[in-house]
C-alpha cells in the first residue's frame, strides 16, 4: 500500500478541474458568500411570476456553486484520510456553509408563502422550475419560522458530526496489524480485508483475517454505537420538531419516496430473501467443502475459476462493450470518463472503502473505487457509470434546483 502522493497520476481523479488549488477554492467560497449577500438584501419578497424566475435563477446560481465547492470539499476527503490540509478545508467549508444556510433559510418559506396564484403562473410560464416549487409547496407544512430556520441552518455542521467521528474513528484511529502466513507478509486495512482477503479461497488465511479485522472493530464497538445512536437521536428529534409523522416519513420526504413503496421493500425482503441467502450459504459450504459455514465464508466466490483477473483496460473494455446497445453518444460520455480521469481507483493508505458517483453541477461526474482486478470491481464500476451517466444527463437537462434525484 502507497500514500496518497505515491499512486500514478493516472489511477486517481483530475479533481484540479473542479477547482486548480486552495486559492481558487478560496475565491469561489468568497464568491458564494458574495452571491448569498446580494440574494439575501435583493428578494426581501416576491410581487410577480417574473420576480419569482428571476430569484430562482439567481437562486439556482447558488446552489450550483455551493454544489462544486461541497463536492470538492468533501470526496477529496475520502481518498486520503490521513491528509489534515484536506481535513482542515472540510471543516473550514462546513463552518462557513453554516453561516451561508442560516442566511438563506428564509427563502423556502417565503416562496411558500408566496400567494398561491403567482406561484401556479410561474409554474405555467417557467416549467423549469415547476418540480421545485411543487416540492416546496409540499414541504412547507413541516417548515418552521424564519428565525427558527436560521437557528437550524447554524447547527448543521453538529448535526452532521455523528458521520465525522465514525469517519475518524474508523480511518484515523483503527491500527492494524499485518501478520505472516506462510512467510508471506499479510497487509490488514479496511481495503485489502474487503477487497482481498475476505475472498480468499485459503480457509485459514481467510479466517485468520477474519478475527484479526473484527477484532480491531469490536474495540471501537462502544465509541461507534454511541455515534449511531446519536445520528438516530438527531434525525428523530428534527423530525418531531418539525411535525412529521414519524421518523421514516421525515427521511422518505428528503427523498420524494412514498412510505408504502418503502414498506413493501422492507417487507419482501424480510419475507423473501432469507431462504435464498440460506441456500446461498449451504451451496458456499458444498462447494468449497466446509465442515461449518461461517461469516468469515459468505464472500467466497461460487466457481473462483470464473473471476478472472481483469485489468482496468480490460474492465474498459468489459463496459464499453456490455452498455454499447444504450447508443454512441452514451458509449462517449464512459470514454471520456476514463480517457478524462474522472475515476478514481487508486490503492492508498487512509482511502475509504466502498465506492460512490458525485455528480456535481456545472463540472463532469466524479468516481470513487478501489479497483482490486476482480469482475466484482468490474460490476461496481459499471454500476458507479451508470450513476455518472445520470448525473450528467441531468445536469445537462435541468437547472440547479432540479438536478438531484432520489
Amino acid at each position: 500500500m502507497k500514500n496518497r502522493h505515491e499512486v500514478n497520476i493516472n489511477e486517481t481523479w483530475a479533481i484540479e478541474e473542479l477547482f486548480e488549488n486552495d486559492e481558487v477554492f478560496l475565491d469561489s467560497l468568497d464568491e458564494l458568500k458574495g452571491l448569498s449577500d446580494d440574494f439575501t438584501n435583493k428578494y426581501k419578497s416576491l410581487n410577480s411570476a417574473d420576480q419569482i424566475y428571476e430569484a430562482l435563477e439567481a437562486y439556482s446560481e447558488i446552489a450550483a456553486l455551493t454544489d462544486r465547492l461541497g463536492t470538492f470539499a468533501s470526496i477529496t476527503t475520502e481518498v486520503d484520510t490521513t491528509d489534515g490540509k484536506v481535513m482542515k478545508r472540510f471543516a473550514n467549508f462546513v463552518n462557513e456553509m453554516s453561516k451561508i444556510d442560516a442566511k438563506l433559510s428564509f427563502f423556502e418559506s417565503m416562496l411558500a408563502k408566496t400567494n398561491a396564484n403567482l406561484l401556479e403562473e410561474a409554474k405555467e410560464n417557467y416549467p423549469g422550475y415547476k418540480y421545485y416549487l411543487k416540492k416546496v409547496i409540499d414541504n412547507s407544512k413541516y417548515l418552521l419560522s424564519d428565525e427558527s430556520e436560521k437557528v437550524l441552518a447554524n447547527l448543521l455542521p453538529t448535526f452532521d458530526a455523528p458521520y465525522k467521528s465514525y469517519s475518524d474513528i474508523r480511518y484515523g484511529d483503527m491500527d492494524f496489524e499485518d501478520f505472516e502466513y506462510e512467510d508471506e507478509k499479510i497487509v490488514l486495512n479496511h481495503n485489502t480485508f474487503e477487497e482481498f482477503l475476505e475472498a480468499d479461497p485459503r480457509d485459514d488465511l481467510r479466517r485468520d483475517a477474519f478475527k484479526r479485522y473484527h477484532d480491531v472493530l469490536r474495540k471501537y464497538q462502544n465509541s461507534d454505537a454511541s455515534v449511531y445512536v446519536t445520528h438516530v437521536e438527531n434525525e428523530k428529534r428534527l423530525s418531531d420538531i418539525r411535525g412529521y409523522d414519524s421518523v421514516f416519513d421525515y427521511l422518505l420526504s428528503r427523498q420524494d419516496v412514498d412510505k408504502e413503496i418503502y414498506e413493501n421493500h422492507i417487507d419482501t425482503i424480510m419475507a423473501e430473501l432469507a431462504p435464498h441467502m440460506r441456500k446461498y450459504a449451504k451451496i458456499i459450504q458444498k462447494v468449497y467443502g466446509l465442515d461449518e459455514m461461517t461469516y468469515a465464508d459468505l464472500k467466497l466466490s461460487i466457481d473462483p475459476e470464473y473471476e478472472p483477473e481483469v485489468s482496468i483496460d480490460q474492465a474498459r473494455d468489459y463496459i464499453i462493450e456490455g452498455l454499447s446497445n444504450l447508443g454512441e453518444e452514451y458509449v462517449e460520455v464512459l470514454n471520456r470518463a476514463f480517457d478524462e480521469r474522472w475515476i478514481d481507483y487508486a490503492q492508498n493508505i487512509g482511502k475509504r472503502t466502498g465506492a460512490f458517483a458525485a455528480g456535481p453541477y456545472g463540472s463532469h461526474p466524479f468516481i470513487m473505487t478501489t479497483y482490486n482486478n476482480k469482475m466484482s470491481q468490474v460490476m461496481t464500476l459499471a454500476h458507479e457509470l451508470g450513476h455518472a451517466g445520470q448525473f450528467y444527463y441531468s445536469n445537462n437537462n435541468q437547472n440547479a434546483l432540479n438536478n438531484d434525484m432520489s
